[in-house]
Protein backbone atom coordinates (compact mmCIF):
# COMPACT_ATOMS: atom_id res chain seq x y z
CA UNK A 1 0.00 0.00 0.00
CA UNK A 2 2.48 2.61 0.67
CA UNK A 3 4.36 1.57 -2.32
CA UNK A 4 0.54 2.21 -4.01
CA UNK A 5 0.77 5.75 -2.64
CA UNK A 6 4.33 6.72 -3.05
CA UNK A 7 3.87 5.91 -7.06
CA UNK A 8 0.60 7.77 -6.91
CA UNK A 9 2.64 11.20 -5.60
CA UNK A 10 5.35 10.78 -8.33
CA UNK A 11 3.16 10.92 -10.81
CA UNK A 12 1.43 13.95 -9.33
CA UNK A 13 4.78 15.67 -8.75
CA UNK A 14 5.34 14.43 -12.36
CA UNK A 15 2.53 15.82 -13.86
CA UNK A 16 2.49 19.32 -11.49
CA UNK A 17 6.10 19.49 -12.79
CA UNK A 18 5.24 18.98 -16.33
CA UNK A 19 2.89 21.53 -16.58
CA UNK A 20 4.58 24.06 -14.59
CA UNK A 21 7.88 23.56 -17.02
CA UNK A 22 5.34 23.79 -20.08
CA UNK A 23 3.92 27.48 -18.67
CA UNK A 24 7.56 28.33 -18.31
CA UNK A 25 8.71 27.34 -22.02
CA UNK A 26 4.91 28.99 -23.16
CA UNK A 27 5.16 32.44 -21.70
CA UNK A 28 9.24 32.69 -22.90
CA UNK A 29 8.43 32.49 -26.53
CA UNK A 30 5.51 34.67 -26.05
CA UNK A 31 7.76 37.12 -24.54
CA UNK A 32 10.00 36.19 -27.14
CA UNK A 33 7.34 37.08 -29.87
CA UNK A 34 5.96 39.87 -28.45
CA UNK A 35 9.35 41.41 -28.34
CA UNK A 36 10.12 40.71 -31.84
CA UNK A 37 6.62 42.16 -32.54
CA UNK A 38 7.04 45.00 -30.28
CA UNK A 39 10.35 46.13 -31.82
CA UNK A 40 10.04 44.96 -35.61
CA UNK A 41 12.75 46.76 -37.44
CA UNK A 42 11.62 48.43 -40.85
CA UNK A 43 14.35 48.01 -43.19
CA UNK A 44 16.17 45.48 -41.07
CA UNK A 45 17.39 43.77 -44.26
CA UNK A 46 18.67 46.93 -45.47
CA UNK A 47 20.58 47.67 -41.91
CA UNK A 48 21.84 44.61 -41.67
CA UNK A 49 23.35 44.48 -44.60
CA UNK A 50 25.32 48.02 -45.03
CA UNK A 51 26.16 47.71 -40.91
CA UNK A 52 28.00 44.36 -42.40
CA UNK A 53 29.48 46.46 -45.55
CA UNK A 54 30.71 48.92 -43.47
CA UNK A 55 31.20 46.85 -40.25
CA UNK A 56 28.85 49.02 -37.92
CA UNK A 57 26.63 48.45 -35.45
CA UNK A 58 23.29 47.56 -36.70
CA UNK A 59 21.21 48.20 -33.27
CA UNK A 60 22.55 51.44 -32.82
CA UNK A 61 22.02 52.75 -36.56
CA UNK A 62 18.25 51.16 -35.75
CA UNK A 63 18.18 53.38 -32.31
CA UNK A 64 19.25 56.18 -34.12
CA UNK A 65 17.45 56.44 -37.24
CA UNK A 66 14.08 55.16 -34.96
CA UNK A 67 14.74 58.61 -32.48
CA UNK A 68 15.39 60.83 -35.41
CA UNK A 69 12.50 59.86 -37.66
CA UNK A 70 10.55 56.16 -36.57
CA UNK A 71 11.36 54.55 -39.33
CA UNK A 72 8.99 57.39 -41.36
CA UNK A 73 10.85 58.38 -44.51
CA UNK A 74 11.04 61.87 -44.75
CA UNK A 75 10.70 63.04 -48.76
CA UNK A 76 13.08 65.00 -50.46
CA UNK A 77 12.84 68.99 -49.78
CA UNK A 78 16.26 70.97 -51.01
CA UNK A 79 18.03 72.07 -48.33
CA UNK A 80 15.73 70.66 -45.13
CA UNK A 81 16.26 67.38 -43.13
CA UNK A 82 15.19 64.94 -45.27
CA UNK A 83 15.42 60.78 -45.29
CA UNK A 84 15.22 58.56 -42.95
CA UNK A 85 17.86 60.29 -41.09
CA UNK A 86 17.38 63.38 -41.33
CA UNK A 87 20.15 64.89 -43.21
CA UNK A 88 20.58 68.52 -44.87
CA UNK A 89 22.12 68.50 -47.91
CA UNK A 90 25.42 69.88 -46.89
CA UNK A 91 26.24 67.08 -44.69
CA UNK A 92 24.93 64.43 -47.29
CA UNK A 93 27.20 65.88 -49.61
CA UNK A 94 30.38 65.75 -47.64
CA UNK A 95 29.62 62.19 -46.44
CA UNK A 96 29.29 60.86 -49.84
CA UNK A 97 32.63 62.92 -50.88
CA UNK A 98 34.28 60.79 -48.03
CA UNK A 99 32.84 57.39 -49.29
CA UNK A 100 33.40 58.42 -52.69
CA UNK A 101 29.94 57.98 -53.91
CA UNK A 102 30.22 59.59 -57.06
CA UNK A 103 27.03 59.87 -58.37
CA UNK A 104 25.21 61.12 -55.14
CA UNK A 105 22.47 63.06 -55.41
CA UNK A 106 21.03 64.83 -52.09
CA UNK A 107 17.36 63.99 -53.30
CA UNK A 108 18.66 60.29 -52.95
CA UNK A 109 18.19 60.46 -49.38
CA UNK A 110 14.54 60.27 -50.02
CA UNK A 111 15.12 56.53 -50.88
CA UNK A 112 15.37 54.56 -47.39
CA UNK A 113 18.07 52.20 -48.82
CA UNK A 114 20.33 55.23 -49.72
CA UNK A 115 19.88 56.88 -46.37
CA UNK A 116 20.55 53.40 -44.45
CA UNK A 117 23.93 53.36 -46.37
CA UNK A 118 24.76 57.19 -45.33
CA UNK A 119 23.67 56.07 -42.42
CA UNK A 120 25.91 52.57 -41.83
CA UNK A 121 29.22 54.75 -43.64
CA UNK A 122 28.89 57.28 -40.87
CA UNK A 123 28.79 55.06 -37.67
CA UNK A 124 31.94 53.19 -39.38
CA UNK A 125 33.82 56.56 -40.37
CA UNK A 126 33.42 58.02 -36.73
CA UNK A 127 34.01 54.66 -35.12
CA UNK A 128 37.09 54.23 -37.33
CA UNK A 129 38.33 57.46 -35.79
CA UNK A 130 38.14 56.06 -32.29
CA UNK A 131 34.93 57.34 -31.07
CA UNK A 132 33.22 55.65 -28.48
CA UNK A 133 29.22 54.97 -28.74
CA UNK A 134 28.17 57.63 -26.75
CA UNK A 135 30.68 60.47 -28.74
CA UNK A 136 29.11 58.26 -32.06
CA UNK A 137 25.43 59.12 -30.73
CA UNK A 138 26.31 63.14 -29.97
CA UNK A 139 28.48 63.33 -33.11
CA UNK A 140 25.04 62.04 -35.00
CA UNK A 141 22.87 64.39 -33.61
CA UNK A 142 25.23 67.04 -34.46
CA UNK A 143 25.82 66.50 -37.76
CA UNK A 144 23.77 68.77 -39.27
CA UNK A 145 24.68 71.80 -36.45
CA UNK A 146 21.99 71.47 -34.40
CA UNK A 147 23.19 74.04 -31.40
CA UNK A 148 19.95 72.38 -28.98
CA UNK A 149 22.35 69.30 -28.52
CA UNK A 150 25.71 70.93 -27.58
CA UNK A 151 24.07 71.70 -24.53
CA UNK A 152 24.70 69.19 -22.44
CA UNK A 153 21.11 68.19 -20.32
CA UNK A 154 19.44 68.03 -23.99
CA UNK A 155 22.05 65.86 -25.39
CA UNK A 156 21.79 63.38 -22.11
CA UNK A 157 18.41 63.41 -22.31
CA UNK A 158 18.46 62.51 -26.09
CA UNK A 159 21.23 59.59 -25.30
CA UNK A 160 19.38 57.97 -22.61
CA UNK A 161 15.95 57.84 -24.82
CA UNK A 162 18.51 56.32 -28.04
CA UNK A 163 20.35 54.21 -25.35
CA UNK A 164 17.22 52.16 -24.32
CA UNK A 165 16.49 51.91 -27.76
CA UNK A 166 19.70 50.66 -28.56
CA UNK A 167 19.20 47.59 -25.62
CA UNK A 168 15.98 47.04 -27.66
CA UNK A 169 17.13 46.21 -30.90
CA UNK A 170 20.82 44.66 -29.64
CA UNK A 171 18.91 41.98 -28.32
CA UNK A 172 16.67 41.50 -31.63
CA UNK A 173 19.95 41.55 -33.81
CA UNK A 174 22.11 39.04 -31.75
Amino acid sequence: MRHEHRKRRMGIISIIFLVLLAAIIGSGASFYKYQTLKYNVPYEKEILAYSKQYGSDPALLAALISYETNFKNKEYQPNQLNGLILLKDTTAQVFAEIMGWKQFTPSMLANPDHAIHMGAFMISHWEKAGKTQKEITRAFLLRNKDAQFKQDKTFQTAYEEIQKKYEKYQRLFK
